[in-house]
């Protein structure tokens, strides 16, 4: 445990700034964190109690921040790198989890992103194999990902969305009234009552 304390000279405003490390499980049990690192930040009426940790996530170890308040705590982190079943990130995946629902500028974002009580969010940008898209003959894009996971409802949701780099006409021409396509999306829902799949396309 360590701690300072500074006071200045002419408003004599005092801000305080304490940090320690605790061995203790914490955190939803898919994260896998055994310690914190605590940091109490700020001044009297204004305290942050702030925490670093690190744990695996999506079997891969991780770096993780996060906060206490009066509603609960929330953890954020990001990877750097992740592929899995041929599926690449392009600059990582973003994920965070919240006791409580609150919205929250995950790392690496530049957007908050809305985490539901209870429940992991996960968001990234994929580039799908060649022979996914070769095969599906889909034109030149990009994908996004973003998955749920209620810890206590065990129910999930997973979207994956396709944007087009070019809109592609379905019907008509360029110098006429047409019909385009530019993203198409598909989401998977599921819990205790069943499975549901749905598909958005947008032009």
């Amino acid at each position: 445990y360590s701690a300072s304390a500074l006071v200045n000279l002419s408003t004599m405003a005092l801000t305080v700034d304490s940090t320690a490390t605790i061995n203790t499980s914490f955190g939803p049990s898919e994260f896998n964190i055994t310690s914190l690192t605590m940091s109490l930040q700020g001044s009297p009426g204004a305290m942050t109690l702030g925490f670093t940790t690190s744990g695996t996530v999506l079997g891969q170890t991780a770096n993780l921040v996060g906060s206490f308040g009066p509603d609960g705590y929330y953890l954020a982190g990001n990877l750097s790198s992740f592929n899995s079943g041929g599926i690449s990130a392009d600059g990582g995946v973003s994920f965070g989890y919240s006791s409580y629902t609150t919205n929250v500028t995950l790392p690496g974002n530049s957007a908050a992103t809305n985490l539901p009580a209870t429940t992991i969010v996960v968001t990234g940008g994929y580039t799908l194999p060649a022979s996914v898209t070769s095969s599906l003959g889909l034109p030149a894009g990009s994908a996004t990902f973003t998955g749920q996971l209620n810890t206590t409802a065990d129910s999930f949701s997973a979207s994956l969305q396709y944007t087009l780099a070019n809109p592609a006409i379905l019907v008509g021409t360029t110098t006429t009234t047409n019909l385009t396509l530019s993203s198409v999306a598909v989401t998977v829902s599921g819990g205790t009552s069943g499975v549901s799949f749905s598909t958005t396309v947008v032009g």
